[in-house]
């Protein structure tokens, strides 16, 4: 029966030669040699993968602007500017609404009843 294990030939200088293939480690207290091609590529990466989420985030589901109100508004109250704002909402609600281009319209009306909660009565209007 033969051996499995072969005796050594080399003399040990195979893994003298490997080590020499192998580029050099940083002897210890050198400084750290920073890859700045590889910061960029990883900063440019994270922006355009910022982008692009947000791009798909403000394009998923079908949303429209539509006029909703900042604050309560009494009845027979003027409508101001201020008294208004502008939201996207999700088109899919039962709900009507106003639609944004209606916005200079609205400015100067009159309320004619009211909507909502009234904090200065403490009961629904």
């Amino acid at each position: 029966m033969t051996s499995a294990v072969q005796p050594r030939t080399d003399n040990g200088q195979t893994r003298k030669a490997r080590a020499a293939a192998i580029a050099p480690s940083m002897p210890p207290g050198s400084p750290v040699r920073r890859r700045w091609g590889r910061i960029g590529v990883g900063v440019a990466a994270a922006i355009l993968g910022a982008w692009v989420f947000a791009a798909l985030h403000l394009s998923a589901g079908d949303r429209h602007e539509v006029v909703a109100l900042s604050h309560d508004v009494d009845r027979l109250e003027v409508i101001d500017r201020s008294d208004l704002r502008v939201v996207r909402i999700s088109s899919d609600t039962d709900v009507s609404t106003v639609d944004a281009s209606q916005l200079d319209d609205i400015v100067g009306g009159v309320v004619r009843c009211c909507w909502g909660w009234s904090r200065r009565r403490g009961r629904q209007a």
